[in-house]
């Protein structure tokens, strides 16, 4: 025999508790995103080749300064790099610009 359907009230009180439960869900969420939205991640970019003058305006060094740094071993060489154009691992370069910046 199918059930008859009840008529459910709701309170005022129960309306405003489950605003306040979707306000509390949507601050954890929105905190959430707000973190991922400045999240990068290094590993999509790691054989991603760059040239010295494109490091340099990352860096915002000279290009005397990004090859002593490769020279010194603060920056990889990307597999691709050869004598006459050097290319250098995009990870890296990021990687140091974030180093430097938490040093400060």
């Amino acid at each position: 025999m199918p059930q008859k359907n009840t008529e459910q009230t709701v309170t005022f009180g129960q309306v405003m508790d489950y605003i306040s439960e979707l306000e509390a869900s949507n601050r954890v969420l929105s905190a959430e995103n707000n973190k991922m939205r400045h999240y990068f991640n290094l590993e999509l970019v790691a054989d991603v080749p760059v040239s010295v003058n494109t490091a340099c305006d990352i860096l915002a060094r000279h290009a005397n300064s990004i090859r002593s740094y490769i020279t010194s071993g603060l920056l990889r060489l990307h597999p691709d790099s050869t004598d006459k154009a050097l290319k250098i691992r995009l990870d890296s370069v990021l990687a140091f610009k974030k180093a430097k910046a938490e040093k400060r």
